[in-house]
């Protein structure tokens, strides 16, 4: 009907990552009308994924929450990294992209779910089922709900073909953008004060990109305001679309973007999914999310704004910015284990 409703999560709130913070439609949510918030918890600062039924009536709606899953932050739990990716899979079970809780080693520890891609089936009646092909089933050493690891902080991600994840994770130093290709991997935050982008050891998965404040893509900005912190983030592949808005521009490319920076890349794919280039397409700071429309194009959503939402248009005749200066040589200080980064 063209209105805006609004549901209050009580127990969730505004404070540093926290509040609500990621969510995701059931499958069937035209017929079940049902729908999954992640969000961090007031009392306890843990972090929460609650499912509700949208009815007409918003406090109806609240009054059908069923909590699938809850997990510790840990003592003293902190108010930064707390994920935010929640993306079903075509067989029904739910992935979601949980972040360190401000402790690195929390990354790579096998017992705890921070700093995890999880896989779990929600249950009707609340909870949820580990899936009996997940990698670590069987294996006292795992918790089984996890297939991935060495996640910081991924906030944002799109599912390619069901199955192929690409998400943000934001870095202590460089920000990435990942791919999950399925299986048990590590993504190599965890393994030191400083192991993400370049830095990262080896037999952990790469970044597809990687950039930090002395190896990014400002001069290639036209805004750039001199803006120092630094937030990946995924948007859409731009395919599936009813009408190309955008002339073939963006066709097949992957849209990946800064949050505090502001700027926006298209990234070319080759036939593995891997990034084969990118370049600059536009530039809209506090980026918290975008997503491709029915009509054909992109939408965004910007956070701390009045003007929130936002429609992109771009321009297939946009001339390709300044050359970027070389990279310099990485002279960060390194930070304290469990230092925070920007978000």
């Amino acid at each position: 009907d063209g209105k805006i409703r609004r549901v209050k999560i009580d127990g969730s709130f505004a404070w540093g990552d926290m509040g609500t913070i990621g969510m995701a439609l059931d499958p069937k949510f035209l017929e079940n009308r049902r729908f999954y918030v992640w969000y961090a918890d007031k009392p306890d600062k843990n972090v929460a994924l609650d499912r509700f039924e949208w009815r007409d009536r918003t406090s109806e709606t609240a009054g059908t929450r069923v909590n699938v899953i809850t997990f510790s932050r840990r003592e003293p739990p902190a108010p930064y990294h707390m994920g935010g990716v929640v993306k079903f899979l075509p067989d029904g079970t739910l992935l979601i992209g949980t972040g360190d809780a401000e402790r690195p080693e929390l990354s790579q520890d096998r017992k705890d779910l921070n700093g995890k891609l999880l896989r779990i089936r929600p249950k009707d009646e609340g909870g949820y089922e580990v899936p009996t092909d997940n990698p670590h089933v069987g294996d006292a050493a795992w918790r089984p709900e996890i297939v991935a690891h060495g996640l910081r902080a991924p906030f944002r991600a799109h599912l390619r073909d069901g199955k192929h994840l690409y998400f943000g994770d934001v870095g202590a130093v460089y920000e990435e953008i990942d791919l999950w290709k399925g299986g048990a991997v590590d993504f190599g935050w965890g393994h030191g004060v400083v192991s993400d982008g370049p830095t990262q050891p080896e037999g952990t998965v790469k970044p597809l990109v990687s950039w930090s404040q002395n190896r990014d893509f400002a001069a290639e900005d036209p805004d750039y305001n001199g803006e120092t912190r630094l937030s990946a983030g995924v948007g859409p592949i731009y395919e599936g679309f009813s009408q190309d808005r955008y002339d073939g521009f963006l066709t097949g490319k992957l849209i990946f973007f800064d949050v505090m920076r502001g700027w926006i890349r298209a990234a070319d794919l080759d036939a593995e999914g891997n990034v084969a280039g990118h370049r600059h397409v536009g530039h809209r700071q506090f980026i918290s999310d975008m997503i491709l429309g029915r009509d054909g194009y992109l939408y965004g959503v910007t956070w701390c704004r009045t003007e929130s939402i936002f429609r992109l248009r771009l321009s297939h005749e946009i001339k390709p910015g300044p050359k970027a200066p070389p990279p310099t040589p990485i002279d960060e200080p390194p930070r304290p284990e469990g230092a925070a980064g920007t978000k």
